[in-house]
């Protein structure tokens, strides 16, 4: 029997031994602190390649199911809103903005409490100023995300050129000229397409009929390249004429905008707020009269479906429809059931995808799609809002849309336009129960164009309308004609010129007699005098 030694014997003193543990156990923690320390990065290495894995096959779901409707990147088409937006995100475009006017705030709270506390009779200046100055910048940033189209033109232009190099490549120098001739190409092609349709039309062809056929396919390729060139080139032309005169408006408020907040920071630096204040209050009235014009140019593209416009100050959209939960169960749970509801403001309601809903994906494609959306949550840029082609309408209790004359139970008399008769459109909204969220969505919205100029808290357009039920009960109490604050409310919707607040200009579009209803009108008004307080 062959002699096995044991494995004490390879280490045969007490010292060896008690060495070999030691090294041993050492050797064991190493181990087990390297493992520990590395569980973390190698478990979310298995997570992000678990949720990569997720992203590609949502994808690849989104765009055979989804895109047809959401738009293939997500920017949504005239059947379903945008996915890929600001909005859904709950993006912040003021956050740090807000941060700084709130901290000049508490600022200025502080300084007057340590003065005693009467706001009246402590004053502040220069922190005035900043909060002015502040103001302003998130008054610029504002329209600068809803009315500056200045990417958008850059982008037709590029694109423009490119057309144009190809035009001048196919021997022509003036690209503008290609339009001109391109009626003489139409009318070649229309006879050589005949004569190459009667050609093969024939039974039996000869040898010159083939190699007339040659000739005609080589002469049909060049022309009809040069009239579809000329196609697009006109489509660009008009695209950036259509866009250009609101481009240059929104340069001109903005140009004033960058005025008035350099004259902000000189009276800062300087320490005094009584320098140039003559010449602030002539950019003021600058930026007014300006920002009339583009809103007029604005809500005419509007209102023509020509752009689509954008709200910065809109809520995010579990916030706006009152979700309790997260993003990502809002947005599961919504493939999940579908939207039967949104058949009331688009073309046909949402479809529930879930298999335990009756539709064909199962829960982990479902968490895939899920997944490949939120990917699109990312620092949002204006030029990422101008991508959207359709943002997501409010759902209202009632079902009904936020455009005027909305799909509502409601006698049909009412859904006529209102017409300009303030008495007879008084007495006869008098007969409808207004409901106030109604009336803020047609406030609010785009192609109505009350918030355009009417902002809370801002007269850099229009009046605040802040304690507006106040303000026009008594303009009816100074007025004979109008027996009520609600007739001074519709005559100034239907008539604006009728009375134009002092330091404002007549600039409210005349013609909202004909865009609102009986019933919106009823809506709108109730909404407004829920304004009761300054």
């Amino acid at each position: 029997m062959e002699d096995k030694k044991q494995p004490f014997m390879f280490f045969p003193s007490i010292q060896s031994r008690i060495w070999a543990g030691i090294f041993s156990f050492t050797g064991i923690m190493i181990v087990v602190f390297w493992v520990a320390i590395n569980e973390p990065a190698r478990m979310q290495e298995f997570t992000d390649r678990s949720e990569g894995r997720s992203i590609e096959n949502g994808a690849t779901i989104f765009e055979s199911t989804c895109a047809t409707c959401h738009g293939m990147q997500g920017y949504g088409s005239g059947r379903a809103p945008a996915l890929n937006n600001p909005q859904l995100f709950g993006y912040d475009f003021f956050e740090e903005i807000d941060a700084e006017i709130a901290a000049i705030e508490d600022e200025k709270k502080e300084v007057i409490e340590a003065a005693g506390g009467d706001e009246e009779e402590v004053e502040t200046p220069l922190l005035d100023l900043r909060l002015e100055k502040a103001e302003t910048e998130r008054l610029r940033l504002h329209d600068q995300l809803r009315y500056d189209y200045s990417g958008v033109v850059a982008d037709l232009e590029a694109e423009l050129a490119e057309v144009d190099a190809l035009i001048v490549e196919a021997s022509y120098e003036e690209p503008e000229r290609l339009s001109i001739d391109v009626e003489t190409f139409n009318t070649q092609l229309e006879e050589l397409n005949s004569e190459l349709e009667t050609l093969q039309a024939l039974e039996e062809l000869s040898e010159a009929d083939e190699d007339r056929i040659a000739e005609i396919e080589a002469e049909l390729e060049p022309l009809q390249s040069l009239v579809d060139l000329n196609e697009q080139r006109g489509t660009l032309v008009r695209r950036i004429q259509t866009l250009q005169p609101l481009v240059d408006a929104q340069n001109a408020v903005d140009a004033a905008y960058a005025e008035k907040i350099a004259q902000l920071e000189g009276m800062i630096e300087a320490e005094d707020a009584t320098t140039d204040t003559q010449q602030l209050e002539g950019v003021e009235l600058t930026i007014s009269d300006e920002a009339g014009n583009r809103n007029m140019i604005f809500n005419e593209l509007v209102t023509n479906n020509l752009i689509v416009p954008f709200q910065p100050d809109r809520l995010g959209r579990i916030e706006e429809v009152a979700w309790a939960g997260g993003l990502h169960d809002f947005v599961f749970t919504t493939i999940v059931g579908g939207r039967p509801t949104s058949a009331s403001y688009w073309p046909e309601p949402m479809p529930a995808w879930s298999q335990t809903a009756g539709g064909p994906l199962r829960d982990d494609q479902i968490e895939g799609v899920t997944s490949y959306i939120l990917n699109w949550d990312r620092e949002f840029t204006i030029e990422d809002i101008r991508n959207v082609q359709k943002f997501a309408v409010v759902p209202l209790a009632s079902g009904a849309d936020t455009t005027a004359g909305a799909d509502v139970d409601v006698d049909e008399a009412f859904l006529e336009n209102a017409g300009t008769d303030v008495n007879e459109i008084v007495a006869t909204i008098g007969e409808i129960e207004g409901d106030p969220q109604l009336g803020l969505s047609i406030f609010t919205n785009p192609a109505i164009g009350c918030s355009n100029c009417h902002m809370v808290g801002s007269e850099l357009i229009a009046p605040d309308p802040t304690g507006l039920a106040i303000r026009a009960q008594e303009h009816a109490d100074e007025n004979p004609e109008l027996d009520t604050a609600e007739h001074y409310i519709v005559q100034s919707i239907v008539n604006p010129g009728a009375f134009v607040v002092e330091g404002f200009q007549n600039v409210m579009p005349p013609d909202f007699s004909e865009r609102l209803t009986y019933f919106d009108m009823a809506n709108l008004v109730a909404y407004l005098m829920s304004f009761d307080a300054e």
